[in-house]
C-alpha cells in the first residue's frame, strides 16, 4: 500500500510539473500604449504588450473616420463637394510576429490601416457622375485593435488575448493624437467598449 502511495504521489507531481502550452496569462499593453498616429489617409495604432506566452503574435486594426473630400472636372478644377461622403472603414493587414522575436514576453506593435477607396466611384457628393471625387484625407473617430498569440511558434491556435477600443475625440487630424484627446478600453475579447463588432477585424 505504501508502495502504490508512493508511485501515485510521484505520477501527480510530474503530471504537475509537465511542460504544456506557454499560453499568455497576464497580456497587457505596457504604460503609455497604445498610442495613435494619422498619417492623413491611414491610421497606425503602435505601442508595446507585455505578459505574453511564447507563441506567434497576430494583430490587426480596423478603424472608422469621416473622409475630406473634394470634387474635379476633367480639366482639374476641383472645389469642395456640397457634403462630404459618409463615414468610411478601413482596416489594416495581419501583422505576424514570431514568438521567436519576443524578448520575455514583451514586444513592440506597429500596425497601419489601409487607405479608403479613392477616387470613390461614380462621385456621388459632387455635381454629377463626370466630375471625380477624391478622399484627401481621413478624420477618424474610432479605431479597435485585435491581438491574438498561438500556444507555441508555428502552431495555428491563435485566440484573442489583448483587445482594445479606441475613441478619438475630437476626431483625428494629421500626426500624433495627443493622449487628452483620445480614450481606450481594453479586454481580451470582442466587441469591448462604444466599438461596434463590425469594427473589430477578423483574421
Amino acid at each position: 500500500m505504501r508502495k502504490l502511495t508512493t508511485f501515485i504521489a510521484v505520477f501527480v507531481l510530474v503530471l504537475g510539473t509537465a511542460p504544456g502550452p506557454a499560453l499568455a496569462q497576464n497580456a497587457h499593453f505596457k504604460h503609455g500604449s497604445p498610442k495613435s498616429t494619422d498619417n492623413g489617409l491611414t491610421l497606425t495604432v503602435f505601442g508595446e504588450i507585455a505578459g505574453l506566452g511564447n507563441g506567434d503574435v497576430r494583430l490587426k486594426v480596423g478603424a472608422s473616420g469621416i473622409p475630406i473630400a473634394n470634387c474635379c472636372t476633367n480639366g482639374e478644377q476641383c472645389k469642395v463637394p456640397g457634403q462630404n461622403p459618409a463615414a468610411a472603414t478601413v482596416t489594416s493587414a495581419t501583422v505576424l510576429i514570431p514568438g521567436s522575436s519576443l524578448k520575455n514576453g514583451t514586444t513592440p506593435i506597429t500596425v497601419t490601416t489601409e487607405a479608403p477607396e479613392t477616387p470613390i466611384p461614380g462621385a456621388p457628393e459632387c455635381p454629377n457622375s463626370g466630375w471625380t471625387e477624391n478622399i484627401l484625407s481621413m478624420a477618424f473617430t474610432q479605431s479597435a485593435l485585435r491581438i491574438q498569440q498561438s500556444s507555441a511558434n508555428g502552431a495555428t491556435d491563435f485566440s484573442d488575448v489583448i483587445t482594445a477600443c479606441i475613441t478619438y475625440s475630437p476626431a483625428t487630424s494629421d500626426g500624433v493624437v495627443s493622449s487628452a484627446n483620445f480614450s481606450v478600453v481594453v479586454g481580451n475579447a470582442v466587441p469591448i467598449g462604444s466599438c461596434p463588432l463590425s469594427l473589430f477585424p477578423t483574421f
